[in-house]
């Protein structure tokens, strides 16, 4: 039978001596990359997520803009409810001018704008108010919350072609104030009316 000689089982034991020593750094390296790879995995989801995050925060500062927009739209487009603060004719020669805005149009029966009310026909500030239609204009003062009654209409009171809306009725209110500002102005010393050149003559009666 052979044997092995002395040196062959030298050799042999070196050998079984070394191998641990050159897997050790593998071994070494494996476990050190798989958590980087792990992690490198996960940035997709990371990314994902902040996109998302992003995405309903730019929704949500869009929607909060244009809310305080349309909210003057949303008035004149939907038929506000009666207030329980009593609504009474607007007082006739005020000194100084109101801020009001048009809260809806109030039906009246018995052909009568103060008959009794009927608030099925109610309208939008925004709808066309035609002859046979009885009722008034609700406004309220923007600076004291007070609701006042103006425009107020028989059911007979517009001739056939005539139509307006109560969106009108705080310029209406204010029409005679505007009238009396322009004719102080046209009275002031000075005062030419606009596109109006001079012509060079002296003005004389007759």
């Amino acid at each position: 039978m052979a044997t092995s000689s002395p040196m062959q089982s030298q050799v042999y034991a070196q050998t079984q001596e070394t191998e641990p020593l050159i897997d050790a750094p593998e071994s070494h390296i494996r476990a050190l990359s798989e958590p980087v790879v792990r992690c490198w995995r996960r940035w997709p989801r990371v990314f994902l997520t902040l996109g998302a995050f992003l995405y309903v925060s730019v929704l949500v500062v869009w929607a909060s803009s244009n809310s305080d927009k349309t909210s003057d739209d949303a008035r004149l487009s939907a038929v506000q409810p009666e207030s329980r603060v009593p609504v009474r004719p607007l007082p006739s020669g005020e000194a100084a001018p109101r801020r009001l805005q048009c809260v809806a149009w109030r039906a009246t029966g018995r052909c009568r704008p103060n008959g009794p009310r009927e608030p099925q026909n109610d309208k939008k500030c925004s709808d066309v108010i035609v002859n046979g239609m009885s009722g008034f204009c609700e406004v309220e003062d923007v600076d004291t919350g007070e609701r006042f009654q103006v425009m107020q209409r028989h059911c007979t009171s517009l001739k056939d072609h005539v139509r307006f809306r109560c969106s009108d009725a705080p310029s209406f209110v204010s029409y005679h104030f505007d009238g009396h500002e322009a004719v102080q102005k046209a009275l002031s010393p000075g005062f030419s009316l606009p596109h109006v050149t001079d012509n060079g003559l002296t003005p004389r009666d007759g």
